[in-house]
């Protein structure tokens, strides 16, 4: 299964339509600020997702956090503001325990972000704005998780 992973898009649609065409994933993850940028994107271009609404995405009625079971991995989506992500991952990595997630994703930062901890998968794909963008690909197949980063300009 081919994952997209997007965060912080804040209003930049033209950029999430191009990255999901260009990728034609099995399935978008949206991690919040610019929640419309794939509501709308993804619906029209017929790809799957999950979408949580940010700090940013104000009136939104999306959650701030989920979690799902993929490919039998529990994948915990949050953006991220609430634990604080932009001063360490101290307190997602104890939520995350606590949720047995083998995937945390997580927004927030805008810096694309990747490591292994206690088994644990930390991402953050970056941010797919105006200012520079990133995403993540993230693959699960036969029990193996692989992600790589890409730029669009």
């Amino acid at each position: 299964m081919k994952l997209c992973i997007l965060s912080d898009s804040h209003g930049n649609e033209h950029l999430v339509e191009t990255i999901l065409m260009h990728e034609q994933p099995d399935m978008a993850l949206f991690l919040g600020d610019g929640i419309r940028d794939i509501l709308y994107t993804a619906e029209r271009l017929g790809i799957p997702y999950f979408a949580l609404a940010g700090n940013c995405d104000i009136m939104a009625s999306a959650p701030h956090e989920r979690l799902l079971i993929l490919d039998q991995k529990r994948i915990l989506m949050t953006h991220g503001h609430a634990y604080r992500v932009k001063d360490g991952l101290s307190r997602l990595k104890e939520y995350a325990v606590q949720q047995r997630a083998d995937i945390v994703l997580y927004g927030h930062t805008h810096l694309a972000y990747a490591e292994w901890y206690d088994g644990c998968l930390y991402l953050c794909p970056g941010s797919a704005d105006r200012r520079g963008s990133s995403y993540a690909l993230l693959t699960l197949q036969d029990g193996a998780v692989r992600y790589d980063f890409h730029t669009m300009e």
